[in-house]
């Protein structure tokens, strides 16, 4: 990614989609009554739309590139990568 675009404003999509999701979730369910309101939407689905968000913001660039990049800055890529697949995988089964 040598041809770093400056994003601007749109780099805090990620984060606003995060918030979005994880805090309005947890204000509806506050409003509706229910106990524990921000416990009965998870975390982690929240966390996977925000970085299904940032990979969306460069389309020209290949998801792989991406992907090494978002692995990379999160510190040993390696290491980052397993729990990028372990993550996906718990959401894949959580139980109800």
């Amino acid at each position: 990614m040598e041809n770093q675009k400056r994003l601007g404003a749109s780099a805090f999509l990620p984060l606003i989609v995060f918030l979005a999701l994880y805090v309005g979730c947890g204000i509806t369910f506050t409003l509706m009554g229910v106990e524990n309101p921000f416990g009965m939407f998870p975390r982690h689905v929240a966390l996977l739309a925000g970085i299904a968000a940032a990979l969306m913001l460069a389309p020209k660039v290949s998801v792989t590139e991406k992907l090494d990049v978002f692995c990379q800055s999160m510190g040993n890529s390696g290491v980052m990568m397993i729990v990028l697949i372990a993550v996906f995988y718990f959401f894949m089964i959580r139980p109800e």
